[in-house]
């Protein structure tokens, strides 16, 4: 016998008590129109020895393998779990049969995936729901769930209306794909997953082949992946999303290999209208430190839906807790496709957490890490703005690679002449801004900090920062005419001598051209980030920008210090001087002269939404 039983969240009461007492489970091929065979796993729930039904359907439409194998053998067959790290499977004791299916090009499902998260993925997405509503297990109605790429299935299905959707949770995913992976211009050089990289040599190929077929697990129906090895070879002429990140950088940049305006075509934001029609429920969650959460509060201003938002202490990666996901998800579904009425839709519709990292535990999640707000809405033109100002001096932190202080007092004008520094391994999902082999942001980049806080202090919206920078000729003689600029927030401890970073933000500094966004960009700066759009920096000439660091709610205690960090480099993106560095570490870069201090040179925002 399994365990069931999902942990309450919050405050909140009105969850369903677990009934049925185990599940079983059946996977098979769903047959498209087109006659493509999509893989799913299905878990019905079990009752003594009785399936239950009709009940509605949770889907979980993910690329990601559904199931794996675990290396053990029981009676006689080789054992497998789910892959899902969501936490699904308890919600069959709630009285719904979960199904996880691989879309077309993915795991065991037959079909060429073109391009990630494209049109014939959605058309797919929705006519599996109408498939799963028909069935005789189900009640004719399905809701969907998901984080991520399967945030995105959501989005891709919600676009297609159709008829048997009756509610979606959706985590942690972009609403603009461009502004989500190649934020301010500066692509994301995430994982390859997935991706495959197949070979040319028939030989090779087909031992990548075989390779895939014993990790991947099959269909009842086709114990000796037969069928696997076909929907394999299919999977050969799928399109590389890595291609796409690294190469399409402009918003408007076209290939005709994955359907022509790339980034227009794949963003949810496109599809804003047929998703509003939709008039499913959506309910968003977001992280505190996840690389979309911008996204997810521009999505949640810009639907129109019955909605809900949470936002906790989470990560892009890794475990959701404080709380767990599932009581929501439970809920959620209990209220849109039971009618239970346990009060979801009568309490404010945001739940936004005020984190604190905890600096003596090392951990953002649990007691002594902040507490939750109730919200109406995300403010962010109203509360109260702090301007600080970066200057050279010695910086009250206590920290010995501090290059100056950050204060609300004006400095006098100076300029700061450096080399920018290749290499960097901080990312923007780092806890830490330092690192034991010394390339933490913190330890390459320009660093300033307040004096230590005589009182908490609240960070509650979205930071803005202005630069004002030049490029400088070199010593070789090689002109520069282009930059990326790296920002990071933190939360620094005198007392452990670490900091904790809680927001970031970046920029190429020839896109730096600012308009009007295309629906509601909460008043941010929006970088239209096309070709012809683009600025070269005339070197000796100096240049003004800005950029909008990650939405934070944050609480600085009392005795720490805000530090803000300004860099040129950072893992796990494709920045300009990247492929020199990693070919010659001891490359040239840019030289670069900061303006700092005066009203109008660089300086951070930080706002309180709360305050008045």
């Amino acid at each position: 016998m399994e365990t069931n039983k999902i942990s309450k969240f919050g405050q909140y009461e009105g969850y369903s008590e677990p009934i049925y007492e185990s599940r079983k489970r059946l996977s098979r091929y769903v047959t498209l129109k087109d006659g493509t065979r999509l893989a799913a796993d299905i878990y019905l729930p079990v009752h003594g020895e009785k399936t239950a039904g009709p009940l509605p359907v949770i889907l979980h439409y993910t690329p990601y393998p559904r199931r794996k194998y675990t290396g053990r053998i029981v009676d006689g067959e080789p054992e497998t779990v789910t892959t899902e790290s969501i936490g699904l499977l308890p919600l069959t004791a709630y009285g719904y049969v979960l199904v996880i299916a691989e879309p077309r090009g993915t795991g065991a499902s037959f079909g060429v995936r073109q391009v990630v998260n494209s049109r014939q993925e959605a058309k797919d997405g929705a006519e599996l729901v109408e498939w799963l509503a028909a069935e005789p297990f189900c009640n004719g109605k399905v809701g969907t769930v998901g984080l991520s790429y399967h945030g995105q299935t959501q989005l891709e299905i919600l676009s297609q209306r159709p008829k048997h959707l009756s509610a979606a949770f959706i985590g942690q995913t972009d609403f603009n794909r461009y502004d989500g992976w190649v934020r301010g211009g500066i692509p994301r050089a995430y994982g390859r997953n997935p991706d495959v990289i197949w070979a040319e040599a028939p030989d090779e190929r087909n031992r990548q082949i075989e390779e895939a077929a014993a990790e991947t697990v099959p269909v009842d129906e086709d114990p000796e992946k037969l069928l696997l090895r076909q929907a394999l070879r299919e999977h050969i002429k799928n399109g590389l999303q890595l291609t796409i990140q690294k190469e399409l950088i402009y918003r408007d940049s076209c290939s005709d290999a994955f359907g022509g305006e790339i980034w227009k075509n794949l963003s949810a934001s496109t599809y804003l209208e047929e998703i509003n029609a939709s008039g499913v429920p959506v309910y968003l969650a977001g992280g505190c430190f996840d690389v979309f959460r911008r996204d997810t509060f521009i999505m949640y201003q810009n639907l129109t839906l019955p909605k809900k938002l949470a936002f906790g202490p989470w990560y892009h990666v890794g475990k959701r807790e404080d709380p767990e996901w599932q009581p929501e998800i439970l809920r959620w579904f209990d209220f849109w496709m039971k009618g239970i009425p346990n009060g979801v839709m009568e309490e404010p519709p945001m739940h936004l957490r005020e984190a604190c990292f905890n600096f003596e535990k090392k951990t953002f999640c649990k007691e002594g890490t902040g507490f939750y707000r109730s919200a109406v809405s995300w403010p962010v033109s109203e509360g109260k703005r702090t301007r600080f100002y970066p200057a050279s001096g010695s910086s009250l932190s206590g920290s010995c690679f501090d290059d100056g202080i950050l204060s609300e007092a004006l400095a006098p004008p100076e300029e700061l002449v450096y080399s920018a520094v290749y290499g960097i391994k901080s990312d923007v999902e780092t806890m830490f801004t330092t690192r034991e082999d010394g390339m933490g942001v913190d330890q390459k980049g320009l660093t300033y900090s307040t004096a230590p806080m005589k009182a908490d202090f609240t960070l509650a919206g979205h930071p803005v920062a202005h630069i004002a920078l030049a490029l400088e000729p070199t010593l070789s003689g090689k002109a520069f005419t282009d930059i990326d600029v790296f920002l990071t927030l933190s939360d620094y401890d005198p007392k452990t001598g670490l900091a904790f970073q809680f927001s970031d933000g970046h920029l190429r500094a020839s896109l730096r051209e600012t308009k009007e966004a295309p629906y509601d960009f909460l008043g941010l700066p929006w970088h239209p980030c096309t070709k012809n759009s683009v600025k070269p920096l005339v070197p000796g000439v100096r240049c003004d920008f800005v950029i909008d660091l990650m939405p934070v709610s944050y609480r600085i205690p009392a005795g720490h210090c805000l530090r803000l960090t300004l860099s040129h480099s950072m893992d796990r993106m494709y920045y300009l001087g990247r492929e020199d560095y990693e070919s010659n570490p001891d490359c040239e870069s840019p030289k670069v002269r900061l303006f700092l201090g005066g009203r109008d040179t660089t300086y951070l925002e930080i706002p309180d939404i709360y305050e008045k």
